[in-house]
């Protein structure tokens, strides 16, 4: 028997996209978005567990 278990963002914390760079506003180096935002797995995703169990007999 084997048991396997993944996890992805577990922790649930946002990734940061870039600061802005535009000199002439007020907002010169605010983080004002996340990136990948999507569904998909990866990066500023939703935390994300799945577990597996594999029987041989």
């Amino acid at each position: 028997m084997i048991f396997r278990a993944e996890a992805f963002n577990l922790f649930n914390r946002a990734q940061y996209g870039q600061p802005s760079g535009s000199f002439n506003t007020a907002s010169f180096g605010a983080i004002t978005s996340v990136i990948n935002t999507t569904g998909l797995v990866g990066t500023g995703t939703p935390r994300q567990m799945e577990f597996a169990l594999r029987l041989n007999f």
